[in-house]
């Protein structure tokens, strides 16, 4: 879409004698993926698709190499940021675990999105009854606690994305935000995140 748009700029540009070099790319967009497989594949799909447009609209493709790692993309849980810091321990205890397990301990912050014209998505949906389940009670204890009373308690998962997108345009960092959603969203405690939403306006829900 963005493709299309600057095709328009550069029309016109055209008709009036006004030179206009393509700048829309890859490069500008942003995602958050945690599965390590999905977060590769979208880098790859977004480049096909941007050299398959070129391509169609009569735009010449040189770039080498033809794929390139896109740091706007990070492999990374969207909503928190994990911590680590090790437990004090005597020299002998440490000795002792050096090859053992993990003794870590693991907090999180949440995680800071970034500055965007538009936010796209399709939340991952989760009901409240089987978030501890397939996420763990340390993190979603976690979740809870660091989004304190913005998101109610029993919320689904997904209500997390629309509180994000919805504080991002609050802010003044995001203009506009479309994300996909279920019917299961308008009841419990999801309707108070929804009513939040309504209120900012510019957030669109399929």
């Amino acid at each position: 879409m963005l493709l299309d748009l600057e095709k328009e700029v550069i029309n016109f540009a055209s008709l009036l004698g006004l030179p206009f070099e393509p700048e829309v790319g890859v490069h500008q967009l942003r995602a958050f993926e945690i599965n390590p497989y999905t977060y590769e594949l979208a880098q790859v799909t977004v480049q096909i698709g941007w050299l398959q447009w070129r391509r169609d609209n009569g735009f010449p493709n040189d770039r080498t190499p033809v794929l390139q790692n896109l740091d706007g993309f990070q492999n990374e849980d969207a909503l928190l940021v994990p911590h680590f810091h090790n437990k004090a321990r005597a020299l002998k205890e440490a000795q002792a675990d050096e090859h053992k397990a993990d003794t870590s301990l693991k907090f999180y912050t949440e995680r800071e999105w970034p500055q965007c014209d538009v936010l796209v998505g399709n939340p991952p949906f989760l009901g409240d009854k089987l978030m501890r389940g397939e996420l763990g009670d340390s993190y979603v204890e976690e979740l809870r606690r660091t989004y304190g009373n913005r998101i109610p308690g029993q919320s689904d998962l997904c209500c997390y994305w629309f509180e994000k997108a919805r504080a991002l345009i609050e802010q003044g960092k995001c203009k506009r935000a479309g994300l996909l959603a279920t019917q299961g969203i308008r009841g419990g405690a999801n309707r108070e995140v929804l009513k939040r939403i309504k209120e900012t306006g510019d957030i669109f829900l399929q």
